[in-house]
């Protein structure tokens, strides 16, 4: 049965990690303390070992690095195809006391609106995970390059990259759904990068949620404007939540057909002025970031991430990367200038992304 599940036909006997898997299931074993899995993505994408990490995760393992890895241990080695020969596996999980399981990813939007589920339950059994049935109320699985319906996001930021250590460490907080409201405040002075982190977020993993939704929060009036553009998305036929219908709205996006959202309040700058009643209900499955440049909290906060300003040598690298031709000596005093002096040239600061060469060059020459 294993095998037939995991379409490795060639397996005589199933590995010990899919043996074991299927024991636990039909309770021969008890629980493992630790199901370790290591994911390498040939695919060169990143989305790729972003998704299968959040399937994993969510299904009771525990994604390791190679090195780390026991003996035995599965390595989902995915790539756009088991037989392309131009695909090289590197030396690190193509170690012999590694179990290597080659795992053929789809092609963008190629299949029906059921063929996530089942490479979702493929790839679970390929590792010794019996994926469970999936309630009503859970949200579908989507592929990385899906987009919700419900969406509206800026444009024209420079977004911190898959590898950002702040966004890695967003991600662990939301990684497993708590059933409940949770409420991420990311916190810092103007130009750390506050609402880039919010948005890169919202940008790499808007296939975990059935909505995402921006909304200014710099005063009351503006986070109702938002909430009503939202509910004009989200219950069209509904003329109250058009009009102000915050609360309409707000308990619409916690209903457990509509899970779950992202909402990301922008821009928050007075705590206090964030009431209950402006943010979804505490039983509702959604995910809400806050962006502030208050160092207080809330009591609706759940975590707190600080983002600092770029330290000195951080603007250096930032200035080489973004402006090539800049000559050594002008590097260091041009990247002072901009690190006190936010919005920094080459920071995560909304539209440095358009004006860092031209920022540059004007500090060199003041």
């Amino acid at each position: 049965m294993a095998t037939w599940l995991t379409r490795r036909e060639r397996w005589t006997q199933p590995p010990r990690h899919v043996r074991s898997g299927y024991r636990y299931a039909v309770g021969l074993d008890a629980t493992p303390a630790v199901r370790p899995v290591v994911i390498g993505d040939l695919t060169g994408a990143g989305a790729w070992a972003d998704w299968a990490r959040t399937q994993v995760v969510r299904a009771g393992g525990t994604v390791v690095a190679p090195a780390d890895a026991p003996p035995g241990t599965p390595a989902l080695l995915l790539s756009r195809g088991v037989d392309d020969d131009d695909t090289e596996v590197p030396a690190d999980l193509a170690a012999p006391r590694l179990h290597q399981v080659p795992i053929t990813v789809p092609e963008p939007y190629n299949g029906g609106a059921g063929s996530a589920d089942a490479f979702r339950t493929r790839l679970l059994a390929a590792c010794g995970f019996v994926a469970p049935p999936r309630a009503g109320d859970q949200p579908p699985t989507r592929f990385p390059w899906s987009r919700p319906a419900v969406r509206n996001l800026p444009v024209g930021r420079d977004l911190p990259g898959r590898t950002d250590p702040d966004l890695a460490r967003l991600r662990e907080l939301l990684l497993v759904p708590s059933g409940a409201r949770t409420v991420v405040l990311l916190h810092g002075p103007t130009g750390a990068g506050k609402s880039a982190l919010a948005q890169a977020y919202a940008e790499h993993f808007a296939w975990d949620y059935q909505g995402v939704w921006w909304v200014s929060a710099g005063t009351r009036r503006s986070v109702l404007r938002s909430v009503a553009a939202l509910g004009a998305e989200l219950l069209p036929a509904d003329r109250m939540a058009g009009r102000y219908g915050e609360t309409r709205v707000l308990n619409a996006v916690a209903r457990p057909q509509n899970r779950r959202h992202l909402l990301v309040y922008d821009a928050c700058d007075d705590l206090a002025a964030l009431t209950p009643d402006l943010l979804p209900p505490v039983e509702g499955d959604v995910h809400v970031l806050v962006t502030t440049r208050a160092g207080g909290t809330a009591d609706w906060a759940d975590h707190r991430i600080g983002l600092s300003d770029l330290r000195p040598e951080q603007a250096v690298a930032r200035l080489t990367d973004r402006v090539p031709d800049l000559t050594p000596p002008p590097r260091r005093p041009s990247a002072r200038r901009c690190a006190t002096s936010p919005p920094r040239c080459g920071s995560r600061a909304p539209g440095c992304a358009s004006a860092a060469p031209a920022c540059a060059r004007r500090a060199t020459t003041r």
